[in-house]
């Protein structure tokens, strides 16, 4: 077993239960948008919910390569202020915004650490994680541009539920 420095695990534990917080809170956008019609929009929050949990699961799955388990923290799945589409847009962009910071945060504590094998799994999770940021960022700005006008937003939506994002 390889010791890992207890606040480079803590980080981790931390990163994980955002991941997981994230799958809720997309999954309970999937269930808002879902029972108001939108097959699109839900079925892309669907895809969103899977992949912060695959996420936590790739996370939990190099600890163990390391020796460590992790342990369950509280888990707070953000919630929107309303259930339409430009609302959970911009909650996802948020979700993912917030997750680039902790993982800065983790990588920051790879690196106080001296954890050579930590700082490259985590700085190549944070190269993918900006890039998920700035996707989230263009969806949110394509569905408010797209909610002044309802017909708009139902493209929109169809060419989710057909094509995806």
């Amino acid at each position: 077993m390889i010791e890992i420095d207890p606040k480079l695990a803590a980080a981790f534990e931390n990163q994980i239960a955002v991941e997981l917080g994230n799958a809720i809170a997309y999954l309970s956008a999937y269930s808002a948008l879902r029972a108001l019609g939108w097959e699109g929009f839900s079925k892309k929050m669907k895809n969103e919910a899977f992949d912060e949990f695959g996420h936590a699961q790739n996370f939990t799955k190099y600890l163990a390569r390391r020796g460590m388990a992790w342990e369950a923290k509280e888990i707070v799945a953000p919630e929107a202020a309303e259930s339409n589409p430009a609302a959970l847009a911009e909650l996802a962009y948020n979700l993912e915004a917030a997750t680039e910071s902790v993982m800065r945060d983790l990588v920051t504590a790879a690196q106080d650490a001296k954890d050579e094998s930590a700082v490259e799994y985590v700085a190549g999770k944070l190269v993918e994680q900006e890039k998920m940021t700035k996707q989230a960022w263009d969806f949110a700005q394509r569905v408010k541009d797209a909610a002044g006008e309802i017909g708009a937003l139902v493209i929109l939506d169809r060419q989710l539920e057909n094509k995806g994002w």
